[in-house]
């Protein structure tokens, strides 16, 4: 008898698919959401360490070559909504649905396949919708190689929700509005609770790791002096120096120094910013650390030689250059820092550079200062020693009184701390601890 009923099943409409087909669809979403829903929540774990973590190990990780690049993907607006939340979350919490869809038409085929295979294929179809504009806006950013396999994913997941859907996606949709269709009020109503519930434990775990962050003890470093930079703002006598090492052609320096500058003048003089040049071509770093291509063609080294010759013509100018020429990362093509585009820039803060005479001397400073070439390798070099191998690169330096600690803490790469004050005195309690044995007092 349940022979028969099977296959009535599955000769019914000429087009419905054999019971063979929908269980080799089902098995593939099964397995293949598994795995899915284990890389989106690794994602998600990704996230969280490059936005709170001292360090980006992880992002790096993934980085292959200059067509790779984790780090700038999932620093993106796009990779998050609404606010500050991962976007991998509710991919996650789509691919547990699908496996737990798919894992009910395994086991009970036919009592939830009508309603189950069809929702599956909707289901299919709309993360497609997805991430159609999320790989093509990660073209312009740097392919990330995790989201390609989850993109890959659900690829595979459409396919085999396509077998399992013979007539096409028309008729999953017709068939989930037909009130005929068994189990489809049940199917629908319990797949949306899962997938809100899913989200919400995922959102609020998210939400409370993110007001308990503290420094991590594992990014403490016994440092030297920091090198000489006349690139500063902020008090001559700070509780703590705010060492910022950036390439000028990285999008993330642009936004982190722009927070970081805003941070020290709110501070009341607690805090000092100091900017340091890490361009990633060859030139400027001497193979000490990892060659950036984007560093390279944009001509980073140029720019940061051009930053400390106009530092040196007049004193202040050096961190309004570097603004401006932070803003020539909106450049629709061509070389961020073109000879033409850094005279532009000099002359527009009012040093007068002629475009068309090589000899000028603002160009024979970027081209022929070794003194200017040696500072900016100083800065480097030192960023070697403290480990960094991309941009930007922090360095907190704790002072008591005027004397520098021991140890400074160093953090890698964009952040995004909600209660900076407190971060920053975890970090120096540690410090404090390393070096006396004992904590702070309070007075």
């Amino acid at each position: 008898m349940e022979r028969r009923s099977a296959e009535r099943e599955t000769s019914e409409g000429g087009g419905q698919p054999a019971i063979s087909r929908v269980l080799m669809g089902a098995g593939l979403i099964f397995v293949h959401g598994l795995f899915g829903a284990f890389l989106s929540a690794f994602l998600t774990a990704l996230k969280f360490r490059s936005a709170y973590s001292c360090d980006v190990a992880l992002l790096s990780s993934c980085q292959i070559g200059s067509a790779f690049n984790c780090e700038s993907v999932l620093n993106s607006s796009w990779s998050t909504f609404p606010g500050d939340i991962p976007i991998s979350i509710y991919a996650t919490s789509f691919f547990l649905v699908v496996v737990g869809l798919s894992g009910t038409i395994l086991l009970w085929p036919h009592h939830f396949s009508p309603a189950g295979r069809a929702l599956l294929l909707v289901l299919a179809w709309c993360s497609i919708a997805v991430i159609v504009p999320l790989s093509v806006k990660a073209l312009f950013l740097g392919l990330c190689s995790y989201c390609l396999v989850v993109y890959i994913i659900s690829v595979i997941i459409l396919l085999a929700a396509s077998i399992m859907n013979s007539r096409g996606p028309r008729s999953a949709v017709d068939s989930l509005r037909d009130s005929t269709t068994h189990r489809r009020t049940s199917t629908l109503l319990i797949t949306g609770l899962t997938f809100v519930a899913f989200t919400l434990v995922q959102i609020v775990w998210f939400l409370q790791e993110r007001s308990s962050v503290q420094a991590e003890e594992q990014c403490m470093t016994q440092t030297g002096e920091l090198p000489e930079t006349s690139l500063v703002i902020g008090s001559e006598s700070p509780e703590v120096d705010i060492a910022l090492f950036v390439d000028l052609s990285c999008s993330v320096c642009r936004r982190e120094y722009a927070t970081w500058k805003q941070d020290v003048l709110a501070s009341e003089g607690k805090y000092r910013l100091k900017v340091y040049h890490f361009p990633l071509g060859e030139e400027c770093v001497d193979g000490l650390t990892t060659f950036s291509l984007k560093s390279e063609v944009n001509h980073s080294c140029a720019a940061a030689r051009a930053v400390e010759c106009i530092e040196r013509q007049q004193k202040g100018l050096g961190l309004k250059l570097i603004e401006r020429l932070f803003a020539l990362q909106d450049a629709d093509s061509g070389p961020f820092f073109s000879l033409q585009n850094l005279a532009t820039a000099a002359d527009d803060l009012g040093v007068h550079v002629d475009p068309g005479n090589p000899g000028d001397p603002f160009f024979k400073c970027i081209e022929d200062d070794e003194a200017v070439l040696r500072r900016i390798q100083g800065h480097a070099r030192f960023a070697a020693r403290e480990h960094f191998r991309e941009t930007p690169a922090i360095l907190f330096v704790f002072y008591q009184g005027d004397v520098p600690l021991n140890y400074a803490y160093r953090v890698t790469g964009e952040k995004n701390y909600e209660d900076i004050d407190q971060y920053i005195k975890s970090a120096y309690t540690i410090s404090y601890v390393k070096q006396f044995g004992e904590e702070p007092s309070d007075e």
